[in-house]
């Protein structure tokens, strides 16, 4: 009898300490959000389509909810919040809207606008030790790539015109699916993932790396989003075919560069099941990465991972300032990684 109850109160201990997907709100139940900036472990902003914006500042507790005038009707899939107070959001297909809010949400101005009918805005990043300086990515226009950048807290954007010439194969652009596609890692560098007629790892800097990564034959499959981690030394790129959720070909690669600075691409040991948009290095060699399908967890560097959440969402993110990590996804689900 005490073996059997040492043997349960074992397997209760082994429940408690697995992690687990709390799901904390879904009041925008016909909202799916694929912006999201985990600013600390008490604030948070979420960004989706139908002209949403949400911001909690107790955890995830309560969300304060915004429609900026005239946007109503915009998909906002990426959000870069500074704190609770700022915020830089931008609005995917044309015109190209980037709108910036500094009393908390109550108004916001627009920053900048491109009504060229082919842009196509798909993610942003601010450097975390500098929020001076940061970039966007838009879908390449007559062949040239697009990308933008701010030196003054995203109060005015201008063209790396230099960047043009990014190399890039026919149909190959960045998906715009959960808010991770690109990463800057110093005031004037970058790493971007793309996808579609081809999937690349490019990284800036003296000169411009392009890694080819591999992918199916589908123009809907590639790269989706990325992580690094500079104390760790590594970084994660996750996609598959967005059009075939099920398949877990090419969902989740590990990078790392060489004493020659280059990246070096490998595949995990056992990678996570279906396709991933979102995906987020923890501490401890631990990380977090999420689909339309479910959620995977890993404690090993990426190298084995195990599903924690049948239930699926578009972006995953670790607090800036903390360590909380949140989940953001559709039918308005918004989840808090409980370990």
């Amino acid at each position: 009898m005490k073996r059997g109850f040492a043997i349960l109160s074992f397997l209760l201990g082994m429940i408690c300490m697995a992690q687990q997907i709390q799901l904390i709100n879904s009041e925008k139940s016909g909202v799916s959000f694929r912006g999201l900036s985990v600013v600390s472990d008490s604030v948070l902003w979420v960004g989706g389509n139908k002209g949403t914006i949400g911001k909690s500042t107790d955890g995830g507790n309560s969300f304060q909810w915004f429609s900026p005038a005239g946007f109503e009707d915009r998909d906002f899939r990426a959000i870069a919040g500074f704190d609770k107070q700022t915020a830089v959001v931008i609005a995917v297909a044309s015109p190209a809207v980037i709108l910036k809010t500094k009393d908390g949400g109550k108004n916001w101005m627009e920053v900048y606008r491109d009504e060229h009918p082919d842009v196509f805005l798909d993610d942003m990043s601010f450097y975390s030790e500098d929020l001076k300086n940061g970039i966007v990515v838009g879908d390449p226009i007559d062949g040239a790539a697009y990308f933008l950048q701010t030196h003054d807290g995203g109060e005015s954007w201008t063209r790396i015109e230099e960047l043009n010439s990014v190399p890039l194969a026919e149909d190959e652009a960045f998906f715009a699916a959960s808010n991770s596609n690109i990463k800057m890692t110093d005031e004037n560098t970058f790493m971007i993932v793309s996808g579609g007629g081809a999937s690349h790892l490019i990284v800036t800097g003296m000169y411009i790396q392009n890694v080819a990564l591999p992918k199916s034959d589908s123009n809907t499959s590639g790269a989706n989003g990325m992580d690094y981690s500079k104390d760790q030394k590594y970084g994660l790129i996750v996609g598959g075919d967005f059009m075939n959720p099920k398949s877990s070909a090419n969902n989740l690669l590990v990078f790392e560069f060489s004493k020659d600075g280059l990246p070096q691409i490998s595949k995990p040991q056992n990678p996570p099941s279906a396709y991933k948009s979102g995906v987020a290095i923890l501490d401890d060699g631990k990380a977090i990465s999420c689909g339309m399908t479910n959620v995977a967890f890993s404690k090993d560097k990426a190298q084995n991972w195990e599903t924690i959440s049948t239930i699926g969402f578009h972006s995953c993110k670790k607090a800036r300032f903390g360590n909380k990590v949140f989940l953001a996804g559709s039918d308005g689900k918004i989840g808090m990684l409980i370990e």
